[in-house]
């Protein structure tokens, strides 16, 4: 039976072959999983909101992007002694318990991030807003993304995340091993992009502190 509805959005064929190749066999028997190739660039909240909305949709949800890998020899893990559980058990289990959850997020006091594979096993870490890479939640909490504002492809998670904060929901980051490659972060284009989706957030959020990565 599945508990953990997994949809993972990638640019084109090359960006969610490249996801299936790697996660295909680690994914556990209780997670379902939506493959989208984004061709036609639909807004990621809309993408979020129709499954969230759909009698697909499990207990809890995971929307994630397609560079970003689970139990990855890629993360920068400290100690090599740590013992981790799978991370997709780890994030639903955190997010049944009635949390909001992703691999990373930015301190709630300072410009810096939390990545789960900087974690001691076992633990987590409260955060601001998680990056917008990765949520997991449970449906009943009666969280949908801000379609209106967040028409794009940025700023959908963060926005999720001020509102759980709102309602007093906890967002953590759990210690786990995957990680987020991003190579658009950097370009000119996508700066612009998200520099005016962060405007959005700040105005519909105006008088609450809060941090991004």
């Amino acid at each position: 039976m599945r508990h953990l509805l997994l949809v993972v959005v990638g640019k084109d064929k090359e960006a969610t072959r490249a996801w299936v190749d790697h996660n295909a066999e680690r994914l556990p028997d209780f997670v379902g999983v939506a493959i989208i190739e984004n061709l036609e660039q639909r807004p990621l909240s809309a993408i979020g909101n129709s499954f969230l909305t759909s009698p697909l949709c499990t207990d809890v949800f995971g929307l994630i992007h397609a560079d970003v890998f689970f139990d990855s020899p890629l993360a920068k893990v400290s100690d090599i002694t740590k013992q981790f559980a799978p991370d997709l058990e780890i994030l639903y289990r955190t997010a049944k318990d009635g949390k909001v959850c992703g691999i990373v997020g930015a301190a709630m006091d300072a410009q810096r991030y939390w990545w789960g594979h900087s974690l001691p096993d076992g633990t987590e870490h409260p955060v601001s807003c998680l990056d917008g890479s990765t949520v997991f939640f449970r449906r009943d909490l009666g969280l949908r993304f801000d379609e209106g504002a967040f028409d794009g492809f940025h700023c959908h998670v963060e926005d999720l995340c001020l509102q759980a904060h709102a309602k007093g929901i906890p967002v953590v980051v759990p210690a786990v091993k995957a990680d987020h490659v991003g190579r658009s972060t950097y370009e000119p284009a996508w700066q612009v992009d998200y520099a005016m989706y962060k405007g959005r957030l700040n105005e519909k959020w105006a008088g609450k502190e809060f941090q991004t990565t």
